[in-house]
């Protein structure tokens, strides 16, 4: 019996050494893997429409979108109505907000923050689950979001909508009474990119976002880009917000005219609001300050999180789904469990059975 106990011991303690080095390894293969996907995209470009269909069905945006790097250009709106013009590069972000008037006069405001505060539905790296945000809705980048989670990590091989996938899952801390609940899927066929999301809070599973890409295009061989892309946000069985970002005419690695990265004129005297600064006051067409600035009122500050709402449920693994190496190893080691209790068992009832009568 000791032989058996110590059989066990040592099989479980392989057990547990190769879950997580198995772990550690597929972990390593999506850090490497979405890096190269992202890397692969050296400058993009596409028309895209944010389409709502709850709580009530509207266009919420439709433009434009450039990039070259890190270097952002978005576009929204008509001119001689109204347009919005983003330019993210050199760590922060600027908007131009210019309107027509009847008689065609035209007005403008300017906006400047910093780039990881830029947070809206038409910053299509992280609609598009490329780019990534933190718990605070920071932009970043995937390596940044695997460098938090990595110590806290389960990840495991998964069939998603019948193709092979890697899923990581981690609960993270954000405060002593709140803690966020991560899961990302990642499409090992489309270069590791995130195919579905999920994010909540882990108190209250029933409350969350899913973000999921329902279509994938090869705008050039080997090169992947998510082309629709649905938000769905959930609060006790009720869909709160729903959304879908659809892109056309998709390019990538191909030129980009320097003077796409550039901002529309602004006239002089135009206000900036500026959240890093935080000062309100009028600039010239370069955004230098030109007159007396006062302090950004109260109250106005970069956007806050999204709140909490509820998760769809996750798609169970599928029964095709080949054994990975840890669940062999687990089988063992319960089939093990088992022959130890049985040989136990059958051990006192023999002894049981020879002790002399008195």
């Amino acid at each position: 019996m000791p032989y058996l106990v110590s059989m066990f011991g040592l099989t479980m303690f392989f057990f547990i050494e190769c879950h997580a080095g198995e772990s550690a390894d597929l972990l390593e293969q999506v850090r490497i893997g979405h890096r190269s996907a992202r890397e692969s995209i050296r400058t993009f470009s596409a028309k895209f429409s944010v389409d709502q269909s709850v709580p009530r069905r509207t266009t919420m945006a439709s433009g434009q979108y450039w990039q070259s790097g890190e270097i952002v250009r978005i576009q929204t709106g008509t001119v001689g109505s109204g347009t919005d013009d983003v330019l993210i590069r050199n760590g922060e972000s600027r908007k131009v907000g210019t309107t027509w008037n009847e008689k065609g006069a035209r007005s403008c405001f300017a906006l400047r923050e910093s780039d990881k505060h830029f947070h809206h539905w038409t910053d299509i790296w992280c609609e598009l689950l490329i780019g990534q945000r933190n718990h605070e809705s920071e932009r970043g980048n995937y390596d940044a979001t695997l460098d938090r989670i990595t110590a806290i990590a389960s990840v495991s091989r998964e069939r998603f909508a019948g193709r092979d996938c890697i899923r990581i899952e981690a609960t993270e801390k954000v405060s002593a009474d709140y803690s966020v609940r991560l899961i990302y899927w990642h499409d090992i066929g489309y270069n590791y990119l995130i195919c579905k999301k999920q994010d909540g809070n882990a108190l209250r599973p029933e409350c969350g976002v899913v973000t999921e890409v329902e279509e994938f295009a090869e705008p050039e061989p080997g090169v992947f880009i998510p082309v629709k892309v649905k938000l769905t946000s959930r609060s006790d069985g009720k869909i709160l917000h729903e959304r879908v970002t659809v892109l056309k005419d998709v390019v990538v690695n191909q030129p980009i005219i320097s003077s796409v990265f550039m901002l529309p004129d602004i006239p002089r005297g135009t206000d900036l609001q500026d959240t890093i600064a935080r000062t309100v006051g009028p600039i010239d067409a370069h955004w230098k300050s030109i007159g007396k600035t006062t302090p950004m009122p109260k109250g106005v500050s970069a956007p806050a999180p999204a709140q909490d709402v509820k998760l769809e449920s996750a798609q169970s693994q599928s029964h095709d789904e080949p054994w990975t190496m840890s669940q062999i190893v687990l089988i063992i080691c319960l089939s093990l469990l088992a022959v130890c209790g049985l040989t136990l068992a059958y051990r006192k009832l023999r002894s049981s059975r020879h002790q002399p009568e008195t």
